[in-house]
């Protein structure tokens, strides 16, 4: 693998949207850069069981998001955290391009009152436990 594929238009915005939605889990859910450290393996298994073990360091700086949906996850969970068997990765450009959108779209939520939603760019409150 010598880059990331960019995605599709449509896989970006089926991607915004579930953002918006809750509907996906990200790297970037975790509550701070330890706990992302600590967790992302076991949360992204394949990440602990060695899924970027060959991609050339070239490819690894290019990784802008690990994320998975939510209707893929696992019936366990860690720390509260949803565990998945497998994930997508989205290149650096193509995560700008998706929270660019992500933002516009939030913004325009926000101005006419839609709640319910919370910000993957953001820390999060601790996961609820029970």
């Amino acid at each position: 693998m010598e880059k990331i594929p960019p995605k599709s238009l449509e896989e970006k915005k089926n991607l915004v949207k579930a953002l918006l939605g809750n509907n996906v889990f990200t790297d970037r859910h975790f509550r701070n850069e330890d706990e992302a450290k600590r967790l992302l393996p076991l949360v992204f298994m394949p990440v602990a069981l060695g899924a970027f073990s060959m991609w050339p360091e070239e490819v690894l700086k290019d990784i802008g998001l690990i994320y998975q949906y939510m209707d893929k996850a696992g019936q366990r969970a860690i720390n509260g955290y949803p565990m998945f068997m497998a994930f997508e990765v989205l290149n650096r450009a193509d995560t700008l391009e998706v929270f660019k959108a992500y933002e516009e779209v939030a913004a325009l939520t926000d101005m006419v009152g839609i709640t319910g939603m919370t910000d993957p760019t953001k820390e999060t409150p601790p996961p609820q436990e029970g």
